[in-house]
């Protein structure tokens, strides 16, 4: 695997990474063998834009089609009004469709009157409508970052962490709701409950260490529990999950389990809830790839996730 270090040719979006699934087009699971890497200056300048480019496409664009979810409201007061309704109790009503009042009212009088309309107009209860509007259904982005010792060579976990503090902004401009779970030494800790709070969630990901063992398993548990959690309120609401890991795990849940059974029961589990969309960044490093001693192919079949390489930034 070679680059050229400095040269602004290699730096076009389609040639930085090979992305499973995030192209549009049909493709492996497991990347082929032409898999692009960058280099330390490399990575610095182009980063943001991969990321923020190759993100968008996946979660907003399939062709013409988004894959925004919207649903309609009456009463939001936010949102385009796409139609109307006749309301139960004109009383409570605080969103009135103006427009389509006036013309109940107009409708009316002419059933009643004929053609005979004297100005100005005095509504009832009767004329009042109510807005649809057109609101978007809330978005869950859970990140997940492995924080265990493996993260710390080759400078994986400060790629990891530019590569995160990437996406969210582009989420802020999404306005979805993010959430931050990290994993190491013995357990996972959900370090920001799911908000909107984008600045929180930067301010937590330039304090983090690395060290320890690898709890991969109870990672995926606490996001299991945090999106059963969200959903009791947002019933329809896609959920993506974006894990940055090398793949390893050496923490089993109840000691003495078998990680790989408890890492395909809780992937099941997640894949089960519908609606869960995995991304995994990938840190390891070419040797890695080449050798697989980790469970990264395990969690990209079980989840059924897009992969996406984010090397070290030693590589030569």
């Amino acid at each position: 695997m070679q680059y050229k270090e400095g040269t602004r040719t290699f730096l076009g979006i389609s040639d930085l990474y090979q992305v499973d699934g995030l192209s549009g087009e049909s493709s492996n699971i497991i990347s082929s063998s032409e898999e692009t890497m960058l280099s330390p200056k490399e990575c610095e300048i182009t980063i943001e834009e991969l990321l923020v480019e190759r993100f968008r496409r996946y979660f907003e664009t399939k062709g013409r089609r988004s894959r925004r979810i919207y649903t309609r409201k009456t009463g939001a007061l936010r949102g385009p009004y796409i139609t109307y309704i006749i309301p139960k109790d004109p009383k409570d009503v605080k969103d009135v469709a103006f427009d389509a009042t006036i013309k109940a009212h107009i409708l009316r009088l002419i059933a009643r009157r004929g053609r005979k309309i004297k100005l100005p107009l005095k509504l009832s209860l009767e004329d009042i409508r109510e807005k649809v509007r057109r609101s978007p259904v809330p978005r869950l982005i859970i990140f997940i970052l492995d924080l265990s010792g493996s993260m710390t060579s080759l400078q994986r976990i400060s790629l990891a962490k530019g590569a995160l503090k990437s996406i969210i902004r582009w989420v802020y401009i999404c306005k979805d709701i993010i959430s931050l779970i990290v994993f190491k030494k013995n357990e996972a800790r959900v370090l920001v409950e799911p908000t909107r709070n984008y600045y929180k969630v930067f301010t937590i990901l330039d304090t983090l260490s690395t060290g320890g063992r690898t709890p991969l398993s109870h990672a995926l548990l606490k996001a299991y529990s945090m999106i059963k959690m969200f959903r009791l309120k947002h019933k329809n609401a896609p959920v993506y999950m974006i894990l940055v890991t090398d793949g390893k795990a050496n923490v089993p849940l109840v000691e003495g389990n078998d990680i790989e059974f408890e890492l395909k029961e809780l992937c099941s589990k997640i894949t089960a809830l519908r609606k869960v969309n995995a991304i995994i960044i990938d840190t390891r490093a070419e040797y890695e790839v080449r050798i697989g001693c980790d469970y990264m192919n395990l969690l990209i079949n079980s989840l059924k996730a897009k992969r996406i390489f984010l090397p070290p930034s030693t590589l030569t």
